[in-house]
């Protein structure tokens, strides 16, 4: 892996060991960083394990699910004893952890329920038993940072973050191996072949995506939950993805474009 040919200045590397604070870097010195905290936790680089936000005017990293699930493997981390509960309308996960060399933790993850049914109910119970996974993953792993699905309530956060420091590509791995920052093309390019994976859509995203079908079925005439799972399925089957939360920014393009050609068929 690269080294940084120069340290930043003092002042710099202080915000970023002291209070975890990325801003200060340039482009090359966020990646040399990203890849030094990937060597050390034993990731895999290529799969984008952590994305940007700007949190209380610091820019951080967070943890993404190729993260969480790497992790899982590298230490042996067993989920046992999960229970689940509802409080006054949260539903709260909640379950113990051990890695291979015995050591224990315990997580929590909660969500609120109140006015969902059907198949929202249910995505908030698998998000719930997510964040409960994904927390207790990283909390026995040593790793104190936030998660994408802890993410997703903080309003604006995620997307201040990437739109002010670009997301990290590779270059051609055949040539270099090493990653560095996009760049905006005078021409519109091809996406590159070994592009890193793609941001997980935000609550807002998946709330206008449902609003979206709803005012497709209401203009046509369809019934909203039958629509909606035949949407679900044709994920599956051809980006394979199951659930809406699940998926990617690239993926939610995919499915908004189906939605915009159901619009033009004939009624």
């Amino acid at each position: 892996m690269a080294e940084l040919q120069t340290l930043p200045p003092a002042k710099t590397l202080e915000k970023l060991l002291i209070e975890g604070d990325l801003s200060g870097l340039n482009a090359q010195e966020r990646i040399d960083y990203v890849l030094k905290v990937c060597e050390s936790l034993g990731l895999n680089p290529a799969t984008k394990p952590f994305a940007y936000i700007k949190l209380n005017g610091k820019l951080v990293l967070y943890a993404l699910r190729d993260c969480t699930e790497q992790l899982r493997k590298i230490h042996g981390v067993s989920v046992t004893g999960m229970t689940m509960q509802t409080i006054n309308d949260v539903y709260i996960v909640s379950a113990e952890f051990r890695d291979k060399s015995g050591r224990t933790d315990q997580a929590t993850g909660c969500v609120p329920i109140k006015g969902l049914s059907g198949e929202n109910l249910a995505n908030a119970y698998m998000k719930a038993e997510t964040k409960c996974k994904r927390r207790g993953t990283l909390s026995i792993c040593g790793m104190g940072m936030l998660d994408e699905t802890e993410v997703e309530t903080i309003p604006d956060a995620e997307a201040d973050g990437e739109k002010k420091f670009k997301r990290l590509k590779p270059i051609t791995p055949a040539v270099t191996g090493v990653l560095q920052p996009e760049q905006p093309d005078a021409v519109p390019a091809a996406p590159a072949p070994a592009a890193l994976p793609s941001l997980a859509i935000t609550h807002k995203q998946h709330q206008a995506l449902e609003g979206g079908i709803r005012e497709l079925c209401g203009a046509q005439g369809h019934d909203y939950e039958r629509t909606r799972a035949a949407l679900k399925e044709k994920m599956a089957r051809e980006i394979g993805v199951e659930h809406f939360p699940e998926l990617n920014q690239d993926q939610l393009t995919v499915v908004n474009g189906w939605l915009n050609d159901a619009w033009r068929k004939p009624r």
